[in-house]
């Protein structure tokens, strides 16, 4: 097992930074429309079942691009793909603008999908190259920090925007944050990673996405995160109709769940990342934890009959999504080193992608034939099947990659400061 050396967490820590602003300010644009468009769909007669398809077309152009577009980015680079994809991100969205019905809507998104796969696992991709070996946990929970804040944020902004302006703004908004970002990453982002620790494996051609799924700890986080990704997808798809309809919240009052869920998972990442925790703390075991309170989390929102259950639910979840994200990407870092860093990012993005795909849609249809409480019933029962195939594949894990799952000695990383 290999020791951890004793340097500073980036390889260049102002990159970090400038890759990370642009990161929050696309999830900010991203965020300001995810909670309005069930909203949006609503208000053109969509059934649950078509905006379930909503979601679903989105996610799927991700789960089939996420690894694809992974792969380009470790042959060709990253800040290429970044700047193509955020370029399309806020072209399509003066698209929304020109949508005559759902079906038209549905297809905008499943091409906006397409443009999104091309920015995020990049940048997280990106972001693991910068991270030192045995850092990967502290790296990667920063980073994800600003991605959940921005995610969380915007749903604020949009209905802010969507209240004073009209609900065609908030798609304005998020076109005009993806073109800010396009510009910062345009002008400070290095073309060149800035690291020299490893050869990346896809430019020598050993590796496929079979490679990924057939490694014992990334079978696990992958069916992990599919499962969950179920699980959240479903009640991010219908939260806002939920509280809109049956609890009566007003246009920006239904934002405040989702808010409250994503910031507070956002924030939570800080205090973990200074602390190193991904890093200090055997990773599995992490997932875990964070798995086991997400469960909880779900469970009562099955039994919500209140806006207060739901903020406790959004509360949990958000603080099992704190624990659990940092130690599993930090676990798709260090397997970055073997199989290429953008394909294992967009292969881990690629399986939450599946998971809400399937999600919406199996919701879509309980809720049309069984109520909207039934949404919630489901989440539950998925966050538990997803922890129990998590749980299959650990005793293989542990013996295979023992060095992923716990780093030897941490505190030698962490005596170095920063």
């Amino acid at each position: 097992m290999p020791l951890i050396d004793n340097s500073p967490t980036f390889h260049d820590g102002k990159t970090f930074a400038i890759l990370s602003s642009t990161a929050v300010i696309t999830a900010l644009g991203l965020g300001a429309i995810v909670p309005f468009i069930p909203l949006f769909a609503n208000q053109m007669g969509a059934t649950g079942v078509q905006i379930g398809f909503l979601f679903a077309g989105f996610s799927i152009a991700r789960a089939f691009f996420n690894p694809l577009f992974g792969r380009i980015s470790d042959t060709y680079g990253r800040k290429r793909l970044i700047l193509i994809g955020l370029f399309f991100y806020g072209l399509l969205s003066l698209g929304y603008f020109h949508t005559n019905g759902i079906n038209q809507l549905i297809g905008l998104r499943t091409v906006h999908g397409v443009a999104s796969a091309m920015v995020l696992p990049v940048c997280l991709a990106y972001a693991g190259d910068l991270a030192r070996v045995g850092r990967e946990g502290k790296v990667m929970a920063l980073m994800n920090a600003a991605l959940y804040c921005g995610w969380g944020i915007g749903p604020l902004l949009g209905g802010l925007v969507g209240k004073s302006f009209g609900i065609g703004m908030t798609f304005l908004t998020m076109g005009m944050l993806a073109f800010c970002s396009l510009i910062l990453t345009s002008l400070f982002l290095p073309a060149k990673v800035p690291t020299h620790e490893h050869e990346n494996a896809l430019n020598r051609g050993r590796t496929s996405i079979f490679d990924v799924i057939r490694d014992p700890i990334m079978s696990a986080v992958l069916i992990n995160r599919a499962g969950f990704a179920m699980s959240g997808g479903a009640v991010f798809a219908f939260l806002a109709i939920y509280m809109s309809d049956f609890l009566g919240a007003g246009f920006v009052a239904t934002s405040i769940p989702f808010v409250f869920l994503v910031c507070w998972m956002g924030l939570l990442q800080i205090p973990i990342a200074i602390g190193g925790i991904a890093d200090r703390f055997n990773r599995v075991s992490l997932i875990l934890v964070g798995s086991s309170i997400a469960i909880v989390g779900m469970v009562v929102m099955a039994a919500s009959g209140s806006g207060t259950s739901v903020l406790v639910g959004c509360l949990l979840i958000g603080c099992a999504g704190a624990i659990n994200i940092p130690a599993a990407t930090a676990i798709c870092t260090a397997a970055g080193r073997t199989y290429g860093m953008g394909l294992c990012m967009g292969t881990y993005q690629g399986s939450m992608s599946v998971g809400m795909v399937a999600g919406p849609l199996i919701a879509g249809y309980l809720i049309d034939h069984y109520g909207i409480h039934s949404l919630f019933y489901f989440a539950a029962g998925m966050a538990v099947l997803s922890l129990v195939g998590f749980a299959i594949f650990i005793p293989a894990a542990v013996r295979e990659r023992g060095d992923w799952i716990k780093v030897k000695r941490p505190e030698l990383a962490y005596n170095a400061g920063p």
